[in-house]
């Protein structure tokens, strides 16, 4: 216990050291690169006019959008892994995921225009795709008397290849707008924004402090139903809020920055390895590994073939498919041993 959280304390302190260093990196490459002090004076509005301007205007408010989608995807993968026990469940577990895309590319087929508080039509309709998503789940949960974890999460993965299949008819019927479509479920930070932050930031932190109340729960639920129940644990009611919080802060996310993936599979499973599975470290944990991977990854998407931008999910998924690879051997492995 005493080693663990020895571990904890040293994840914390190194994970802001080089958060602190990416930041400063990434804060100074772009279109026009400036030197890391010329990018920290214009920060502190010490520097040229126009280098403020851009720092301020454009490249923080993307910054931070990375950080807290980052860090937002990786804290509800650890309480999937956590509520199914499984660690190769990630945010996009229950096709919510797909429940965003297919309302998006609706939008992008109509061609709906409705931007309310910075919002596009499309983030709109991805957002209202994420919770149809869910209510959906959590009917035909409902219908077998029950909302264990083994039918929900067989119903989402049942709503993610449904939904993937209009995507891919959409697609093949209105070829024009493929380009547009691809582009969005690829996921990017180009149209980040101040308004769009305002909006996420009270969601994101809500869902935070909802999901480390419930930490205890999901350490009990981690032993299993039987023995949390037996712990006190109100196993359906934790994971009807769980799900819903969770819920609400995908559909936020997606909606501002189109699907993302393996973050929330990655970061909290190679943290466990580390710290254990204690909900009370994993969680704040998970979030600043996961703003710390976001933020690199997207560093690298706006540099690495300049003036072009590399899809942000293209990134993620150099890393996290060997990953996942990685993980069904090990998983393969470990039941060669029992």
């Amino acid at each position: 216990m005493e080693e663990s959280r020895r571990k904890g304390k040293k994840l914390l302190i190194f994970g802001f050291l080089l958060l602190a260093v990416t930041l400063s990196v990434s804060i100074s490459l772009g279109g026009a690169d400036m030197s890391i002090i010329d990018s920290l004076k214009a920060l502190f509005f010490l520097g040229d006019n126009s280098q403020e301007k851009i720092i301020w205007a454009i490249r923080l408010p993307r910054i931070l959008t990375a950080m807290i989608t980052g860090g937002g995807l990786a804290m509800v993968g650890a309480v999937f892994q956590g509520l199914f026990r499984n660690p190769m469940a990630d945010p996009f577990v229950l096709g919510i995921s797909s429940g965003a895309a297919l309302g998006a590319t609706i939008a992008i087929v109509l061609g709906v225009s409705i931007p309310i508080i910075g919002f596009t039509g499309i983030s709109i309709f991805a957002f209202a795709g994420a919770l149809l998503t869910m209510i959906t789940i959590f009917m035909i949960a409902r219908a077998r008397g029950s909302l264990d974890s083994t039918t929900l999460l067989l119903s989402g993965i049942a709503l993610n290849f449904f939904s993937s299949s209009i995507i891919y008819l959409f697609m093949f019927l209105r070829y024009d707008k493929m380009k547009q479509i691809l582009m969005w479920t690829f996921g990017s930070f180009s149209t980040s924004s101040w308004e769009k932050l305002i909006m996420i930031i009270p969601v994101i932190l809500v869902g935070m402090i909802v999901l480390r109340l419930f930490a205890r729960d999901l350490n009990g639920i981690m032993t299993g139903e039987t023995q949390a129940k037996s712990f006190g644990v109100d196993v359906d009611r934790a994971r009807i809020a769980i799900i819903l919080t969770s819920t609400f802060m995908i559909g936020v996310l997606v909606a501002t920055s189109g699907i993302i993936g393996f973050v929330g599979l990655m970061i909290p499973h190679l943290l466990r390895l580390v710290i254990g599975a204690d909900f009370k470290k994993l969680l704040p944990l998970s979030f600043m590994y996961g703003s710390l991977f976001l933020l690199a990854c997207d560093t690298l998407a706006r540099v690495a073939v300049k003036p072009a931008e590399l899809p942000i999910g293209a990134i993620t998924a150099l890393f996290g498919a060997p990953f996942f690879i990685f993980l069904l051997i090990r998983k393969k492995r470990d039941e060669n041993h029992v």
